[in-house]
């Protein structure tokens, strides 16, 4: 709700004059002896308004007290929402902080394969963005053919339900991208939000740099399951981007609710047709850290 406060230091002058003059003629005395100017002994209102500290009595516009974060000095979230906000705060620099990671996709049976390259720690190819963080891999290129993802655990967002939540994270990437049969292809990453504790997931509205686009098939090479990648076709991180970035994703309508998770999904295609653990044509891949939350 959109509280409306206006400064009533302009119109508090006026009646003091008013209420001197009024007093002056009925009882023939220009004092006022109970410090009001006039204003009856019931001035709450007129109290709560005083002008905040270093405001003039000119003109202005309403404060925004709804919390809506377009800039205003009156911006505010409720204790509750505050709470909720800072418990879903994650650096990585101790723990896991309850984040999992798991192979998607129908890939799991294939164990042989690393098709999960997620692990926390340092990275020794394109650093942390601060720290430690978790990277897809963290000390070698990423294998082709891979499915991985990255898990947040459930997060009780219900208390900012009526706020304007983003969702922010530090990163940084390389994927490789090629041609083949005419066409560009990209591995790259997915940020994928889960309002009901992971039953359905939907990509957030935002800018991305890309779509990713993977090659499962390369000639006589075919990736594990190679028409099963989710993130194919869906707005996300492609190429390259080396140096650490903040990213803000408005959270979806609806979501959210006490049943929040997040998840960061990468995968790769096929960069050369081989039948090891091809590591060579690929990339870095992603570096993700310092997830939480914030009001706008």
């Amino acid at each position: 709700m959109r509280t409306m406060r206006f400064r009533w230091s302009a119109v508090i002058g006026p009646l003091a004059a008013l209420g001197a003059f009024v007093v002056a003629c009925a009882e023939g005395s220009s004092e006022d002896p109970d410090g009001t100017g006039g204003v009856g002994a019931d001035a709450g209102v007129l109290e709560a308004a005083t002008p905040l500290p270093h405001e003039d009595s000119g003109p202005t516009e309403p404060e925004d007290d709804a919390g809506d974060g377009d800039g205003d000095a009156g911006d505010t979230v409720s204790p509750a929402c505050a709470a909720a906000l800072a418990a879903a705060t994650f650096d990585f620099e101790g723990s896991d902080q309850g984040w999992q990671t798991a192979v998607s996709d129908g890939a799991e049976a294939h164990a042989s394969w690393p098709f999960n390259p997620w692990t926390r720690g340092t990275s020794a190819t394109i650093p942390c963005p601060d720290g430690q963080c978790f990277g897809a891999e963290r000390s070698q290129n990423y294998a082709q053919c891979h499915r991985g993802e990255l898990i947040s655990p459930r997060i009780d967002l219900a208390a900012c339900a009526d706020e304007k939540v983003s969702l922010v994270f530090s990163h940084a990437y390389a994927f490789w991208s090629g041609s083949f049969n005419g066409q560009t292809w990209f591995d790259g990453g997915v940020v994928m939000i889960s309002r009901d504790d992971g039953a359905t997931w939907q990509v957030p509205n935002g800018t991305y740099p890309g779509t990713v686009k993977i090659l499962g098939t390369r000639g006589s090479y075919n990736c594990v399951v190679p028409n099963s990648f989710h993130v194919d076709g869906k707005s996300g991180f492609t190429g390259t981007q080396q140096t650490a970035s903040t990213v803000e994703i408005a959270m979806p309508a609806g979501s959210l609710t006490a049943n929040v998770r997040v998840r960061f999904s990468q995968a790769a295609g096929v960069s050369t047709a081989a039948n090891d653990h091809a590591r060579a044509g690929t990339a870095a891949g992603w570096r993700v850290d310092d997830v939480h939350f914030a009001v706008k």
